[in-house]
């Protein structure tokens, strides 16, 4: 999944070629691990070699030598491997169902090139989409409720189960505003 033109990252070794971006993006959950981390300590990208990533995720390599060569602390990594360690491998990946041929399949895929089968993700939820009274949910319809604003109309708790009133996975829920405010009043 390569190309000359659009949106990617450019392949290393040949910069006139992208790699098509859901082949680069569909494994930032387990950024998501370590991002604390990166940020309190003020991690530069280029400290972030390979051998950082194949000890932070994989436990390859010696922590000490590692950090060295990357100018960080040795319990700098170790505690994003905790970290990585403590939240992988992922339970339940919830996803539109328009996301199946895609991007939970490139997930899927990225993850057994990259992770070792313990660290597979053991769930995909997949779910239809949020119709509003009926009809697709579409700026150019006029009949999108941004959710603050939701929240603030209606409340929370009215909010989610006026939602999960019609919702069903792989089914679309069809938000009612009546229905919202009949559970608000309740």
């Amino acid at each position: 999944c390569a190309r000359r033109s659009g949106l990617g990252t450019r392949l290393p070794w040949d910069p006139e070629w992208i790699i098509e971006s859901l082949s680069d993006s569909v494994i930032y959950m387990a950024y998501y691990t370590i991002v604390r981390s990166l940020k309190l300590h003020s991690i530069q990208p280029e400290q972030l070699t390979d051998a950082v990533f194949n000890y932070v995720f994989l436990g390859k390599g010696n922590p000490s030598s590692i950090a060295a060569k990357a100018g960080l602390e040795p319990s700098v990594l170790e505690q994003m491997h905790s970290e990585f360690s403590y939240f992988y491998p992922l339970d339940s990946r919830h996803s539109g169902r328009d996301l199946v041929p895609n991007h939970l399949a490139f997930m899927i895929f990225n993850h057994i090139a990259i992770f070792p089968e313990e660290l597979w993700p053991r769930q995909i939820a997949v779910n239809g989409s949020v119709l509003m009274e009926g009809q697709k949910m579409s700026k150019s319809y006029g009949n999108i409720i941004p959710l603050r604003e939701a929240i603030e109309t209606f409340g929370v708790d009215s909010l989610r189960l006026a939602v999960l009133a019609t919702a069903e996975l792989l089914q679309d829920a069809d938000f009612s505003a009546t229905l919202a405010k009949s559970m608000q009043e309740r």
